[in-house]
């Protein structure tokens, strides 16, 4: 059976959390969208146990759960795979921490329902300095390279049309964590619609999760994500262009 609602949540060894992280969003979009909707955890080449949890997860939620092993590692790949396999009216994808409050969610279906292209989240509540140093960072990156003014293109929160879905799977190319930046470039550069709602930022959900952002590390990173970036966005000519 179709779904209306697509939720990825890309997965690497996170068997310790992932069965509590899969059980409340499932309740969340119960909620939102009077189960219309299909949650595909995508397991990026895990080497523990993350793959049974995933299989038990689509035994107990039979029509809403999906278990999609992914042998190519990297998010970009994963996202491309699934959303290439799953068609839907709405795409939205989240980490497997569930970093905001789910209620939040609401506004990114309802923004698309309304003829968004792009829901990207803006993170409101207290964070890092170091994290939030580098979203200011690749805030001004975004606005030089590519005259994009979205305050947070790196929030791995994101709901599409059927239009940004496939700009996602056929054009953007970045594996890593910066394919959030290159799918707001791309989708931008389409001439496609781009909206930004406020998420209320959850730093640490789930006790005892070591965070794998190294924000001096990162930055260095975007930086040359962004070069990487700009060259491919150059051949994207939207339909406003």
């Amino acid at each position: 059976m179709n779904k209306s609602i697509l939720c990825v949540v890309p997965v690497y060894n996170e068997q310790e959390i992932l069965a509590e992280a899969i059980k409340l969003l499932h309740e969340q979009l119960t909620k939102l969208t009077a189960g219309n909707f299909r949650i595909v955890v995508a397991n990026n080449g895990s080497t523990d146990n993350t793959g049974k949890v995933a299989d038990e997860l689509a035994q107990t939620y039979q029509d809403t759960v999906i278990h999609e092993f992914i042998k190519q590692k990297g998010r970009g790949n994963a996202f491309r795979a699934v959303f290439a396999k799953y068609k839907c009216k709405i795409g939205m994808y989240i980490d497997v921490d569930l970093p905001c409050e789910l209620s939040d969610l609401r506004r990114h279906i309802s923004a698309i329902k309304k003829g968004v292209d792009l829901v990207v989240s803006h993170r409101v509540g207290s964070r890092p300095l170091g994290r939030r140093a580098m979203t200011l960072s690749l805030r001004t990156l975004n606005r030089l390279a590519f005259g994009l003014r979205v305050s947070d293109s790196q929030c791995a929160i994101k709901a599409m049309s059927p239009d940004a879905i496939n700009i996602l799977v056929n054009s953007c190319c970045e594996n890593g964590w910066f394919l959030d930046t290159e799918l707001v470039v791309m989708v931008h550069r389409a001439g496609l619609s781009i909206h930004e709602v406020p998420i209320h930022w959850i730093e640490e959900r789930f006790t005892g999760r070591a965070s794998k952002v190294s924000p001096l590390h990162d930055m260095a990173e975007g930086a040359k994500a962004i070069g990487r970036i700009w060259k491919r966005a150059r051949s994207v000519v939207g339909k406003h262009q």
